[in-house]
């Protein structure tokens, strides 16, 4: 499989309704895939992901990823809490409208 690349949308700060809540960029599950932080990376990550990316990115800063989110502080979630969990909470921190669009959200 070739790597996915997004390309990220330009968005103006008032567009963003929870800075403090909303993802902004953050670490890759491996070496081999591009950052994106959107919902539809989110998604492309839930379809293509490999337990080899799985691996690399659990061994890495304790099993966390760093996410940094619009407002500049940086939390360290684990891969659970970033693509599998998929309460309304979880889905928010992905959209601009700080809203959990759960009807987008593909479940294989």
């Amino acid at each position: 499989m070739s790597p996915i690349t997004i390309e990220p949308a330009a968005v103006r700060e008032s567009e963003v309704q929870s800075p403090s809540d909303m993802i902004a960029v953050g670490d890759s599950l491996s070496r081999s895939y591009h950052a994106g932080m959107d919902f539809l990376s989110r998604n492309l990550y839930m379809n293509s992901i490999r337990v080899d990316d799985l691996i690399e990115a659990s061994q890495r800063h304790r099993g966390r990823l760093h996410t940094m989110f619009a407002d500049g502080h940086v939390e360290a979630n684990t891969l659970k809490k970033l693509f599998f969990d998929t309460d309304d909470a979880s889905l928010r921190r992905w959209h601009i409208d700080n809203e959990p669009h759960a009807e987008l959200f593909k479940k294989n």
